[in-house]
C-alpha cells in the first residue's frame, strides 16, 4: 500500500502568529471559569474590596466552582500535563493530582499572562468593553500597540506604559470582583430588611 505524503500545514508569518497568540490570551481574559475563580480569588483574600459580605458571596461561589464541570476539565487537563512532563523528565515518582489551589494558582495565572503580554489597546478594549465597563481609561494613542516588553523603548515610555498596564490590571481585577457580586451587592441589607418585617409582624399579632 502506497503511503500518502501527510499534509504539511501552511506556515504562518509572524504577523498571523502574532495575531493567534493574542486571541488565545484574549480568550484567556475573557474566560468565564477564570473569570470567576479570579474575582472570587480576590474578594476571600481581601475583604476591603465588598467586604465580609463580598468574602461570604466569594466563598460560596468558590466552592460551587471548585465542584463543577470547568473545574474537573481544568484538573484533568494540568495532571494530563504533569504526566507528561514526568515522562520527559523520567521521574519515578506519580504526580498528585491537583487541588483547588493549583487550579485557582493557574486560572490567575493565565490572566496575568495575557495581561503582561498583550498590547496596551487590546487590554484596554477588554476592559471597558467586557470586563470593568464603568471603567474610563483613556490610554494614550502612542501607548497602544506596544506591552512594555519591548526591547526598544526608553525608560520613560516603559514607565509609562507599564502605570497603565498596572491601572489596568486593576481594573480587570475590580471587574471580575463585581463580576462575583453581580446580583448580590444587596444581600445582606435584604436579609436584615427581611428580619424586621418578621419581627414587625410578630410584634403586631401580639398587640393584636
Amino acid at each position: 500500500m502506497i503511503k500518502m505524503p501527510e499534509k504539511q500545514e501552511e506556515k504562518l508569518t509572524p504577523e498571523e502568529q502574532r495575531k493567534k497568540m493574542h486571541e488565545s490570551l484574549e480568550a484567556n481574559l475573557e474566560n468565564e471559569f477564570y473569570r470567576m475563580l479570579n474575582g472570587s480569588n480576590t474578594l476571600r483574600k481581601d475583604p476591603f474590596y465588598f467586604g465580609q459580605s463580598g468574602h461570604k458571596i466569594a466563598e460560596g461561589l468558590y466552592g460551587s466552582l471548585m465542584t463543577g464541570k470547568e473545574a474537573v476539565d481544568f484538573r484533568n487537563k494540568l495532571y494530563k500535563d504533569a504526566l507528561e512532563e514526568r515522562e520527559q523528565l523520567g521521574l519515578a515518582d506519580m504526580p498528585s493530582y491537583p487541588g483547588n489551589d493549583q487550579v485557582s494558582k493557574y486560572a490567575v495565572m493565565l490572566i496575568n499572562e495575557a495581561i503582561m503580554k498583550l498590547p496596551l489597546g487590546n487590554l484596554e478594549k477588554i476592559a471597558t468593553e467586557k470586563i470593568a465597563k464603568g471603567a474610563k481609561l483613556d490610554v494614550p494613542e502612542e501607548f497602544k500597540s506596544y506591552t512594555g516588553m519591548e526591547e526598544d523603548l526608553d525608560d520613560e515610555t516603559r514607565k509609562m506604559i507599564l502605570t497603565y498596564k498596572k491601572l489596568v490590571s486593576e481594573a480587570i481585577k475590580l471587574g471580575n470582583a463585581s463580576a462575583v457580586m453581580e446580583g448580590h451587592q444587596y444581600d445582606d441589607i435584604n436579609a436584615y430588611a427581611q428580619k424586621l418585617k418578621e419581627a414587625y409582624e410578630k410584634s403586631k399579632e401580639k398587640g393584636e
